[in-house]
């Protein structure tokens, strides 16, 4: 995947419990431009956002287990758009998350398509 720098400075912050699945997710992010400060635990990120300010959230479901998600409500209420993802594939740069809500777009995506439609 090239470096395009297209998301350049776009601060994202990443909640993922998986060290292989963040590093991988936080490093293709940041190829492609965006600033990211990724965190193992829920606790360290709400810590953080109370004093930072993130222009995207990238949560890891868990598989429904509830992690991240005091972190993506108070991040809404502040009006930072949250996607909560299950998977990722670092080969292709594709993302599995939730459907965002710009229509016609599905649920796996290269990530700069969904990061277009998050941060457009």
């Amino acid at each position: 995947m090239p470096n395009s720098g297209r998301y350049y400075y776009r601060m994202v912050l990443l909640l993922a419990a998986e060290p292989r699945v963040r590093a991988q997710l936080a490093e293709t992010l940041e190829r492609l431009g965006c600033v990211v400060t990724a965190f193992a635990g829920e606790a360290e990120a709400l810590i953080w956002a109370q004093d930072e300010v993130a222009e995207l959230a990238i949560v890891d479901s868990l598989s429904g287990s509830g992690f991240g998600v005091a972190l993506a409500a108070q991040l809404r209420h502040e009006g930072v758009p949250v996607m909560f993802f299950d998977g990722f594939d670092p080969g292709s740069g594709t993302l599995s998350a939730e459907p965002p809500t710009v229509p016609g777009l599905s649920r796996h995506l290269p990530l700069p398509e969904l990061l277009d439609a998050y941060l457009a």
